[in-house]
């Protein structure tokens, strides 16, 4: 199996580019306010402080970003339960549809589909103890993901007409990160490099998903392309010819 690279997508010149940073703007902006409006009915004593800062401003970020539209869920938000210690298995039903919601909203540059595989606002808001948990969620988490859902969606369709076939988590990176770690207030279960496998013309090729984490038994994507980056770009994790290999075990 070959493994190649990491690559960065370079962004697309089409005509709806500045529709779609309209969109991106207003969506992430909302996300945003209505964190806000969690925080607020939050007893001081449940909102942690840390001296972590986030560099980013909100709007500066979102209108670098030429993305497709995303919308909310209507389904309850797992967040609002709480979070317990059950390690997630790989092969539940919800992980079945997660991923492959994943790899469609991937394939088709919908972000409203992609995002249904990912972390809630509330599981976050309840895992952090961040000075602003609701500002990083927007401006980090959900705005580098959809950078990389269309660097991956590029990439993908340079290859051709894709097909959904499975995915793969490697057992022996699974592991346990306790609270207090990682600006955590709560634990939760990570496994790095999960695999997304597709074919091309009875081909079989995977990207990686830089970081899966769980929340009350569930795998969610937390970091798609990469958990870090120095540049705010579209990050394909290890794309390869056949299933790929896991990368290095650890992190957050």
């Amino acid at each position: 199996m070959n493994r190649s690279p990491r690559v960065t997508a370079i962004k697309r010149q089409s005509a709806n580019a500045s529709a779609k940073r309209r969109r991106i703007i207003l969506i992430l902006t909302l996300i945003v306010i209505l964190a806000i409006g969690v925080n607020l009915y939050q007893a001081p004593s449940k909102r942690a402080t840390s001296t972590r800062k986030i560099l980013r401003n909100p709007q500066s970020v979102v209108a670098k970003s030429p993305l497709s539209s995303a919308s909310t869920t209507t389904t309850i938000d797992p967040g609002l339960l709480s979070q317990t210690n059950t390690r997630p298995t790989s092969n539940s039903s919800a992980l079945r549809v997660s991923m492959e919601n994943l790899f469609n909203g991937i394939s088709q540059d919908s972000i409203s589909l992609a995002l249904s595989s990912f972390f809630t606002l509330d599981s976050y808001l309840s895992v952090k103890s961040l000075k602003d948990d609701a500002y990083d969620y927007a401006a980090r988490l959900v705005f580098e993901f959809t950078l990389d859902v269309e660097a991956a969606h590029s990439y993908i369709a340079s290859q051709g007409s894709a097909t959904y076939t499975g995915f793969y988590i490697p057992k022996n990176s699974v592991h346990y990160v306790p609270p207090g770690e990682c600006y955590n207030r709560l634990g939760y279960w990570m496994v790095p490099d999960a695999r997304i496998l597709y074919s091309v013309n009875g081909k079989t090729y995977s990207i990686g998903i830089a970081s899966l984490i769980s929340w009350r038994g569930t795998w969610y994507v937390v970091h798609l392309g990469a958990i870090n980056r120095n540049n705010e770009v579209g990050i394909v994790d290890a794309p390869a010819s056949g299933v790929g290999a896991p990368g290095p075990t650890g992190g957050c």
